[in-house]
């Protein structure tokens, strides 16, 4: 006995199923691998000078990009859940060098299609009671300048994170 699924699934989810699978088979999602490779291949970066102290200023972005990072991949986790279940993990990763009057804090995604570095904050002490904020780019899209904002704005107090509205 012959089953004939060709009516289950949709052409138009066919095509996008085939054409996820083939950037995903292609190597066409890629992340850059350590926090130097995401240095150098950055697409820009957004610098700017905070008042703020190297371990305040350190204290600061640490928090907020933990925060920020639970909140969308609770976002991503929810947005899945109809659809299908995504093993993802990402982990956030902080360096503090006082002698050198330099931190970064990082974060490394890690899924059955990428693995790689999403995002790098560094920071370095540039006088008594200010740090130097450089955040590199992954790429050129939108989300980055969001970032940039609301990176800007933790030290103003403000919450947002790059994906709030």
């Amino acid at each position: 006995m012959k089953l004939d699924v060709s009516g289950c699934i949709r052409p138009a989810a066919r095509t996008a199923a085939a054409a996820l699978a083939a950037l995903l088979l292609s190597g066409c999602i890629s992340l850059p691998a350590t926090p130097d490779a995401l240095r150098a291949s950055a697409a820009g970066t957004q610098v700017f000078v905070a008042d703020a102290g190297l371990a305040d200023a350190y204290r600061i972005v640490a928090a907020n990009v933990a925060r920020c990072e639970d909140i969308a991949m609770a976002a991503d986790r929810l947005a899945m859940a109809g659809s299908f279940t995504v093993s993802a993990s990402k982990v956030i990763e902080g360096r503090f060098d006082d002698a050198r009057g330099a931190a970064s804090v990082s974060v490394h995604f890690s899924n059955m299609a990428a693995t790689g570095y999403l995002q790098l904050i560094d920071l370095e002490r540039v006088g008594d009671g200010q740090t130097r904020i450089i955040q590199h780019r992954l790429n050129d899209a939108a989300k980055w300048e969001r970032a940039g904002e609301a990176l800007r704005g933790w030290f103003e107090g403000d919450r947002a994170c790059a994906g709030d509205a």
